[in-house]
């Protein structure tokens, strides 16, 4: 049981999950039950915001005895009246999307693909880099490409 119980505090800390803040969890639930995990920062969230909603806690005393501040209730009720438990799990960090690959360079990159038989990822960044002054990495190319090629397919 421990040897599992130190797999899900690793696997909560590789999911952005894990409440560093669990000492600070002073709720009956979470001292008295297995069940509640002041580790898991999604349940203690969810269970703040239960506490005040549906047993009408004042939200000073949820926040005091959940570890949390005031301000951060309020924005976790706006997530959660927003998204659900859903908005309480951790976005993926990093670009979403290319940031230097903007619609000028993308419709140059179309240009040279196709009025070239074999585009070559390389000599694409050397005319972007001549012609826009942006140094992109070949691997942006490809991926461009890649992801264009997938479009064209469905």
């Amino acid at each position: 049981m421990i040897d599992n119980y130190f797999s899900k505090i690793d696997h909560l800390k590789n999911e952005n999950v894990f409440n560093t803040n669990f000492k600070d969890v002073k709720d009956e639930l979470f001292v008295n039950n297995d069940f509640f995990d002041p580790y898991d920062l999604i349940q203690v969230k969810y269970e703040m915001i239960r506490r005040v909603k549906e047993e009408g806690w004042t939200v000073s005393k949820a926040a005091q005895t959940f570890g949390l501040s005031r301000i951060s209730f309020y924005k976790l009720l706006n997530i959660y009246n927003l998204q659900g438990l859903v908005g309480f799990f951790p976005k993926k960090r990093g670009p979403k999307k290319p940031h230097k690959i903007n619609e000028d360079i993308s419709a140059y990159i179309n240009n040279y693909i196709d009025n070239n038989d074999k585009p070559n990822a390389v000599e694409i960044t050397n005319q972007i880099k001549n012609n826009f002054n942006i140094t992109l990495h070949k691997r942006s190319i490809q991926r461009f490409l890649s992801n264009k090629k997938k479009l064209e397919e469905k």
